[in-house]
Formats: C-alpha cells, structure tokens, sequence
C-alpha cells in the first residue's frame, strides 16, 4: 500500500536500507539485502558522476563541437526543475538529521539529483549527450529493479520514493528524446538549387529510409524520425519530402493492375467486363494484403484476450489468498498482449492506407490513360468534370477499400469470437443474448441498404455538378462578358440542392444506425444476466420483506438460529414472527402513502440561456496583376501553427455554436448514465439486498436513457455537419462567380476544382465525422480517469505524466503533420488541374505525338501526390505507437497496484471495473490521438477553401445609382426573331435536322459543333441582343470565304446604325469600314480612313496589295475588285 511518512529519524526505514550511509552494508555484504543492493547502486551513481564532470572538463577545455543546433527543450526544463526540487527536499531533510548516523546518505543524494538537474543543462556537447543518456537510462533501470523487489517483499513503497521513481522515468525519456542526435547519422541532403524547377520536374535527391531500415526501425517506425525531426526544427517544403520506394510508385502499380486487367479480360466470356476493375485490384494487391490480414487477425485475437485477463484478475482478487507469483505471470502476460496488440495494430494500418495508396495511384492513371484514348463520341459522354471528378474523388475513395476490407472481416472475426467467449464465460445464459444482438443485426441490414442507396445517388448528384462547374469555369470569360453569373451560379446551387438532399439522408440514417449500435450492448447484457441469475442458487441475507414474495424458500433466523422455514404463503399463514414482520411493513407503507399523499396535496397549492498569416489575411488570393511577374503563381498555403482558428471557423462560419453545444451536452450526458450503469454492475453484486429486477431495471434505466441521449446527439452532430456543408459552398461558390476575370486568368481550373471536389467531399464527409469523435472522445477520457482514479487514485502519479508525455509526442508530430497535409493540398491541385488540361486538349497532344510526355509527367505528379499521403499516415502511425505505450504503461499500473493491494482493499466488483477502464482509457486515447491527427489533416481543407471565400469581388453587378430608366424592359423571350437570326447566320437548315431543334445538346468546348458553327452561334446571339456596339475578334476566321461574305453583308445591313470594332487578318472584311488600324508587334502603327491608307505608301497599302497578289494567283480579283468599288 503506498503511504505518506514523515521525514523523521526513520527515514526510509520502511525499506530497510537508508538508516546510514547505504554503502557501510557492505561489511556485511549480502546480495538478497536490500541495503547491499542500495549500496551497490550508490556506487555506480558515485562512478557516473565522476565520468561525468570529468567529461564536461575535458568537453569545455577542448571546446569541442555541437551536435547540431540546440534548441531548449520543455521537457528537458520541467524534469531539471523535478530533479532540483527532490535535491532540495533531499538536502533538507539531511539538514533535520544532521546530528543522526544517516544525514550523509540524505546529503550524497543531493548531490546525486542536483548532478541529474546540471547533466539536462548541459546537452550541447555531443559525448555529454550520450554519456548523459547512458547514465539516466541505466538510473532508472537500477531504481526500477530495487522499486520493484521492494513492493514484492514489502508490498509497500513510500510516496517520496514513488516520486523519485517517477522522475527516473522522465529522465528515461529524456534519454531516448537525446537518441536522435547520434543513432542516425545521416542526414536529409540540402536540395536547395539556384534554379526553381517546375512541380513536375522536381529532381529526386532523397528517397524514404523505408527501402534500408532495420527490422527494429520498421517496427517502431524510427525510419520517420530524421523527417520528424527536420519538421520540428522549421516548416516543411516540398524539396525536403524522401521520395517513395520503386514499388510504391505509380508506374509499378498501374503495370501490375493493367497487367491483371488484361488476363481478365482474355478469361471472361463474351467480353464482359463487369466489375472487372474490382477483381483486377483485387488480383494485383492481393499478395501484399495477406500479411495485412495478418497483422489484422493478430490484433483481433489480442482484442479478444483481454477480457480474459480482466476476468482472471476478478478471480485473483476473490480468492482468499494473494499468490504473488500468479498476479506477477497475470501481469506479464497481459504486457505481452498489449505489445503484440500495439504493434500488430499500427502495421495492420499502415499496411492498409499504404496498400490503398497504391491502388489509389493506379487507378489514377488508369483513368488518365484511357483520357489520352477516348473518341471524340466517348469523351462528349465524359466531360473533364466527370474525369476530374474520377480522379479526386472516387479513386481517393477506392484508396481506402483495403482499411474497410479489414474492418469488416475482423468485425466479424471479432464478432464470433465474443460470442464464443460469452458461452464460455456465462454458458447458456449467452443464448437469450443473442436473440435481440441478431434481431438488431437484421434491422441494420435496411438502414445500411438507405445509405448505399443514398451514397450512390449523392455521388452521381456530384458528378453532375462537377461537370457543369468544369464546363462553367472553362467558359467563365463568355459568361462575365454576357453577366451571366447569376443564372449559371443558380444552376450550381440547384445541382448542389440535390446533392445535399442524399448527403441529408444518408447522414440522418447514420444517427438511426448509431440509436441502434448502442442499443445491442444494452439488451444483450440485461438478457444474459437475467438468464444466468434464474439458473443460479440466490441466497439473499435481508431485512427486507418485500423482496421475500419472489422467492422460492425462506429461512428466519432469531438469535442467530433457523426458527422457521418454508415459503412465503406458508409462514404468513403460521401466525409467527415472520407474520408480524410483515405486518409491522405493510402498515409503515399504508403510513408512507399516507404522508405521499399530503405532500403531493401541498405542492399543488403551491403550484398555483503564423503571425502574417492572421487577421484580414487568411491566404486571400492576390488579384493584382504586375507587370514583368509571372501570371500563374505557386499555390498558398498557411505556414505554421495556427492553432485552434480553422477548428473554430468551421464552427463559427456555419453559426453553429448553439447546435455545438447542444451537441456536447447531450454527450456528457449519455458518458454520465453509461458510466453510471458501469457503476451500478461493479456494485450491485456487493450489495446483498438487490433483486435481480432491480438489478436489471436499474441498470436498463440507465442504458436506455443514455441511449435517447445518443440519438440526440447523432441528430445535432449531423445537423451542424450539414449546415457548415451548406455554409461553406454557398460562399465558396457565390466567391467564384463573383471574382474578376484576372483571377480566372491566373488561377489554373484544377486548384478551382479541387476545392469545389475533394476539399468540398471532406467538408461533407469527414469534417463532421471526426471533429465530433474527437469532441466526444475528449469527454470520455476525463470522465474515464475520474472513474480510475475514485477506485485507485495511486494510477494518476503514472497516467498523469503519460498523459503529459503523450501531448508533447502529439505537438511534435503535428509541427510536421500539418505542413505535410498543406503541401498534399498543394500537390493535389497539379494532379486534378493536369488531367483537366489533358481532358481538353487531348487531340492536340495525340496530334503532335507528346503522349508518353504527358504520361511521363502525370505519373510524377501522382507520385508527388501519394508521397505525402505516405508519409503523412507514417508519421501518424509513429505518433500513435508512442502514445499507445506510455498508455499501456497506466494500465500495466493500474493492473500492479491491484495486485499489490492488500486483499478487501477494493471491492472484487471495482477490480474489473477498474482494470476494464484501464484498457478503456487506453483505447480511447489512442482512438482521439487518429481522429485528431485526421482531424487535423482534414481541417487544411477549411483552410484551402476560405483561400477562395476571401478571393476579393468584382464591383457589384446593380448599382442603384445607375439603373435604368423604368422603360426597361424586364422580361424577355425567344420568338420569330430566333429563327430568322438562325437564318440570317446561315445555321436553320443545320438546326432544322436535329431531332431536338434548339433543346440540343451543347457538350464541353461545343466538341460536338465545328468551329466554324460555333462562331455562327456566337453571330446568331450578336443579332439577337442588338447590341450599340458591336467587337468582331477574327469572328469569321474559321469559316469559308462564300459564307464570310454573306455574314458580312448581314452584318453590314443589321448593325448599320451600330459602332463596329472588327478584328480582323481578311482584308474584304475591313476594306469597307470608316477607320482602318494597323497594329504591328502590338503597336499602333498607322490609323485613318481606308481610302487614305490607300492613296498613300502605308502598310495597309502593302497589306491589301499582298492580298490582291495571292488573290490573282488564284483567279479571284475581279470580285475584289468589284468589292473595292
């Protein structure tokens, strides 16, 4: 047990070897003597002292060189602040004693902390580095073995020396934090270059340490750690990313699915390809995935292991005698299983999101691969929204199909093997269990039908509003010129109405499906244990007659012996002392209803609420052009930590700031009544009097209500996700049809794109998802380390510092983690905004044979793409393995102190509570510290479309000061004049031919019109607005001579009394006009009548000359001529 001493003259006399200077034991030596062992360690302290000053001498006098830049640790100061305060209480308490035999003990071991507190200052040097680490590290090792004889003979460790031991532990740490600066030598090369190469020609100096690390390294993931590290010291840039390894490439991936593809294709008969792309992923990464399965089944089994061991820990703690051999094994095997569990689970994820990525790449340029040989009919049922949308959105998605893949098998491993557990544990009672567990499992099966359903549809709904705003943007210059932003942003919207309404559904389905997840655990336990409790021998000791109707036989005991026996009707009618026990009970409760009765009678009468970065900047998008600068600049990003402002803009742009707290309300109080069941299990069966139906309808109380809860909270959470959903693109879309042309100019349509698809998908999907798991999760782990430390609060000298420990390893791994995730942002827009390119000019690249080029480049682009998707989810996995030890040290505590505990100090029921809390503070931890990692990689998203929110506006389209006159016409229609525009521009005969007149179809770019038609189209909407003035840019440059000439004489006679600006190379088009321009090089050259151009040596002179020449040649100058006059 521990327990507080005061500092007196029998100073760590408990433990039998500190009553003098601990080394004189060695007169008497003995090895199994406490005091010997003591010694033997003063020692060893007293030769890691002199080493060390000397060292430092030496060090100082020669002045040897850093290892690297030192940079003050927080860590480092808070445990050289420890070590000097337990110096001080050492030195004080020596100071007490100065006139007993022990004060020199007291004194050197002063002098041994204030020796730790001067080694942690002293960490620039690189020898004092690793001498220091040496000496900490064996320190706490010594002091944990003697710690640990001392509690298995003792079974009693003072408070002081818990502290100290504590602090070993920090020093532990301490020592491998100081393990980065000699265990890796090598170190990332600078890439830096005078030159700044373009995204896709990025020169590849690194590769990932991946390909040549050790079995240790892989299985720690100490790989990552020069990366980390680099992330720690200064933001990340893309040159400073390790490329991937060859078989992680996209090129290896897509050869190995095409390969797979192609052997399916022969196989099946009759061609038919359905589902082929399925069966070729699955053929071509099957291999890689057993041993995922692997790590997946290992993991399950240990899951299910655990409750073996809470379950012989209850029994340990019922039996009557403490085996501490038995509790030790019990122990060790239950350390055993959570590091097999810990590693099998951190490679059976990154086996996962690794194996995704490569199906992901390969899909990626599968898709981009069969854009290069689509027909010109394919690619008009394919527009470049639809294949961006392919691309950043399903493929993304498909990446993720071997986590899911493993989730559910193991789910159903899991399943079957908790139910065979249960029939072990409880027998037939499980039976009844299973009953409401399968009637739950049906009714999943029609919600999850509703989802599918619903995602499907959401997915074809985005698809068509990705193909419209591809098609928009493409077209943006035509619509700002026309002011047609309004009506094809209303087209958006509406595409985008539709898309909400499946997205609505499917997430108000989800809050059905969680009612229903929590509500299996609650009937199944109250089932088992109703059913157990029937078969089992009750014997209730009470006072209590009520309870005694129920059952079968009674025994009344006088004086301590059995005066009566038999059942409840038969003593009642004896007219014994049983009779008058209960007699005297009925009339207190005909007087208790009595007073209820007078009291209900009362209370009716009475009855009668980055620093540059911040403020106004928040990535806004320059739009001021300069000139001599490059028009198309490098994409934004945030640099830095910039703390919770993303989280609380998500929140705030939406006005969700009520449903949140509501949201978080409802949790608390669901984790209140789920605990309060817990509770109520662990101490029903410690108190005698409790029927099993009150047993089990308290408990039922309990689960059902938290239940109700739960719901609640599932239907805010996904109200609020919806209304950020809607907030976000409302303003993200009204932000682009309301900026000037320059930003279209200088923003590629893929940054636009990526935004308006995946950023958008992850503010419709995963946002909500994972800023709410992390919210509640958070509640949960403060609410779990209450419950574990009401039972035994020794547990928080270790989970506190844990938990300290494991927010330090989350702050180091978000400094490289969140830049990682802003460059991803940044290499996705290339990918998306290449294939768009691609998609649109598709048959210029075939026609001048640059295929290979293209896919050469597009396979670098993924490449890029998926390596810091790669080392983004390493990282993770490296934070989260770190964190999941230094909780598995709180419940390998929480499960030591139960075994050392004397017997009867905690209840057998709190043992298992305890313990079960243990593993579930653990869980939960390393659960919040993924979610927060996704979280926060999912955030950037906000970050990258508020980029476009701030984009500044264009003036107002109304001004109220110059509208105009009331005359105006307001409404307008499409009449007779339509076709005599069609006729006039010579396209009825070609309209009068479609089935669908002019309802037809128009596809990206008019691909399914020749150019020549298009720039009809374009003359036919000139005759229909009747513009004052009129610009014609090379408006009949694609059209035959015959037909120019009658579209001229139409424009000459429609557009009489209009300004005309023609733009022009064909001299009859301008030979007629008032004034005559000649630009050269850009340059106004020459400008006047055409007649005086022509009297005169001038360039327009020479122009129409050259002209006549090339027309005589073949035969056509009269009509110039004639046209001239």
């Amino acid at each position: 047990m521990l327990r507080a001493e005061v500092m007196n003259l029998e100073y760590f006399s408990v433990t039998g070897y500190a009553v003098d200077f601990s080394w004189t034991c060695l007169r008497h030596f003995d090895f199994t003597s406490l005091c010997s062992q003591r010694s033997i360690i003063d020692i060893f302290k007293l030769l890691f002292i002199g080493v060390f000053y000397m060292s430092l001498l030496i060090t100082l006098i020669r002045r040897r060189s850093a290892c690297g830049s030192h940079r003050k640790n927080w860590v480092f100061s808070v445990v050289s602040v420890c070590c000097a305060l337990i110096s001080i209480a050492h030195l004080s308490n020596g100071l007490k004693l100065w006139n007993q035999q022990s004060w020199l003990a007291c004194i050197f071991r002063a002098f041994v902390w204030l020796s730790f507190t001067v080694s942690l200052h002293v960490q620039r040097y690189k020898w004092i580095k690793i001498l220091s680490s040496i000496w900490w590290a064996s320190s706490c090792v010594l002091a944990s073995a003697l710690n640990i004889e001392i509690m298995f003979k003792e079974h009693a460790v003072e408070v002081f020396e818990m502290v100290q031991w504590l602090v070993h532990f920090l020093l532990f740490f301490c020592a491998f934090q100081n393990l980065g600066c000699f265990v890796t030598s090598q170190h990332i090369k600078d890439t830096t270059t005078l030159s700044e190469p373009l995204i896709a020609q990025r020169v590849e100096t690194t590769q990932t340490r991946l390909g040549h690390a050790t079995l240790i390294s892989k299985l720690t993931f100490s790989w990552v750690n020069s990366l980390l590290r680099l992330g720690y010291s200064k933001p990340l840039a893309l040159e400073d990313i390790p490329f991937l390894l060859s078989e992680d490439k996209a090129a290896s991936a897509y050869q190995d699915l095409a390969q797979a593809w192609e052997s399916l294709v022969r196989e099946s008969s009759n061609n038919n390809t359905k589902n082929s792309v399925l069966w070729s992923v699955v053929r071509t990464f099957s291999k890689e995935n057993i041993l995922i399965a692997f790590y997946a089944l290992l993991r399950s089994i240990c899951m299910i292991v655990s409750p073996l061991i809470l379950y012989a820990f209850v029994n340990y703690s019922n039996s009557s005698e403490a085996d501490l051999k038995v509790g030790f094994s019990m122990l060790g095997f239950l350390i055993l299983t959570k590091v097999v569990e810990s590693m099998s689970q951190r490679h059976y994820c990154f086996g996962s999101r690794r194996s995704g990525m490569k199906i992901r790449s390969a899909l990626m340029v599968a898709v981009y691969q069969k854009l290069l040989k689509l027909s010109s009919s394919a690619r008009k049922r394919h527009s470049t929204g639809e294949v961006v949308n392919y691309i950043a959105v399903d493929a993304y998605r498909l990446g993720e199909f071997p986590w899911w893949f493993h989730v559910t098998w193991t789910s159903v491993v899991q399943l079957v093997l908790s139910i065979v557990l249960l029939f072990c544990v409880v027998g037939a009672g499980a039976l009844p269990g299973l009953v409401p567990l399968l009637i739950c499992g049906l009714l999943n099966v029609p919600f999850a039908k509703i989802i599918q359903n619903s995602q499907s549809q959401f997915m074809m709904a985005q698809d068509e509003r990705l193909r419209s705003t591809s098609e928009i943007l493409n077209s943006m210059k035509i619509i700002k010129l026309q002011s047609w932003e309004d009506k094809f942003k209303n087209i958006v919207l509406s595409l985008r109405a539709k898309e909400i309404i499946w997205l609505s559904k499917a997430q108000i389905i989800k809050a059905y499906g969680s009612f229903l997840y929590w509500m299996v655990p609650t009937i199944v336990p109250s089932s088992c244990v109703m059913t157990t409790l029937r078969e089992k021998t009750v014997i209730l000791v009470t006072h209590q007659v009520e309870f005694l109707s129920e059952v079968d036989q009674i025994l009344v005991m006088e004086g301590g012996k059995i005066t009566q026996s038999g059942s409840y009707e038969d003593l009642l009618t004896a007219g014994t002392a049983f009779e008058q026990l209960v007699s005297a009970h009925k009339a207190a409760l005909t007087e208790l209803d009595q007073e209820s009765e007078n009291n209900r009678d009362s209370d009716i009468e009475v009855m009668i609420h980055p620093e540059e970065f911040k403020n106004q900047r928040e990535g806004v998008i320059s739009t001021k052009g300069q000139l001599g600068v490059q028009l198309t600049q490098e994409e934004e990003k945030e640099i830095g930590d910039v703390g919770w402002k993303p989280f609380w803009d998500y929140i705030s742009f939406s006005r969700g700031s009520f449903l949140l707290c509501l949201t978080m309300s409802a949790q608390f109080a669901f984790i209140a009544l789920q605990t309060a069941s817990t509770y109520w299990l662990a101490l029903a069966s410690e108190i005698l009097k409790v029927t099993s139906v009150t047993f089990i309808g308290v408990y039922s109380l309990f689960s059902l209500v938290s239940i109700v809860f739960i719901y609640i909270r599932s239907v805010l959470a996904a109200n609020l996700g919806l209304k950020a959903s809607k907030a976000f693109f409302s303003s993200f879309t009204s932000a682009i049809f309301n900026a000037p042309m320059l930003f279209f100019d200088s923003t590629p349509v893929g940054r636009i794109l990526t935004r308006a698809s995946s950023d958008l998908s992850i503010v419709d999907l995963d946002i909500p998802y994972t800023l709410f798991l992390v919210a509640f999760v958070v509640a949960e782990i403060l609410v779990t380390i209450c419950v574990m430390a009401s039972v035994t609060w020794q547990v928080l000298i270790v989970a506190v510092p844990a938990m300290v420990a494991s927010i330090y390893i989350q702050v180091y791994y978000q400094a490289s983690a969140r830049e990682l995730m802003r460059i991803n942002g940044t290499t996705k827009a290339p990918v998306m905004n290449f294939a768009a390119e691609t998609s649109l000019g598709v048959v210029t690249v075939r026609a001048l044979n640059t295929v290979n080029r293209f896919f050469n480049n597009y396979l670098k682009l993924v490449d890029m793409d998926a390596t810091l998707f790669f080392h983004s989810n390493v990282a993770m996995e490296w934070s989260i393995l770190r964190i999941e030890v230094l909780q598995n040290l709180t419940v390998f505590t929480a499960a030591l102190l139960l075994i050392l505990l004397p017997k009867g100090y905690v209840p057998s029921g709190l043992v298992g509570f305890s313990l079960s809390y243990a593993f579930t503070l653990k869980e939960s931890l390393v659960f919040w510290s993924r979610m927060f990692s996704m979280l926060s990689n999912h955030i950037i998203s906000v970050e990258r479309i508020k980029q476009f929110i701030h984009i500044p506006a264009e003036p107002p389209a109304i001004v109220e000061d110059n509208r105009p006159p009331s005359s105006w016409p307001s409404k307008g229609r499409i009449d007779l004049r339509a076709l005599e525009a069609l006729e006039k521009c010579q396209l009825k005969e070609t309209i009068s031919k479609l089935p669908g007149l002019l309802d037809s179809s128009v596809s990206d770019e008019g691909g399914n019109w020749s150019l020549g038609q298009r720039q009809l189209f374009c003359l036919g909407r000139v005759l229909l607005k009747r513009n004052r003035i009129l610009v014609l840019d090379e408006a009949t440059a694609s059209i035959d001579s015959a037909t120019d000439a009658i579209l001229q004489q139409v424009i000459r006679q429609e557009f009489a009394e209009c300004t005309v600006i023609t733009v022009a190379h064909r001299v009859p088009t301008v030979i007629d006009s008032d004034m005559v321009m000649v630009l050269s090089y850009g340059k106004l050259v020459e400008y006047d009548e055409p007649s005086k151009l022509m009297g005169i040596n001038s360039m327009f002179s020479k122009l129409v000359a050259e002209y006549w020449s090339s027309c005589s040649k073949n035969s056509s100058l009269p009509n110039i001529t004639r046209q001239q006059h």
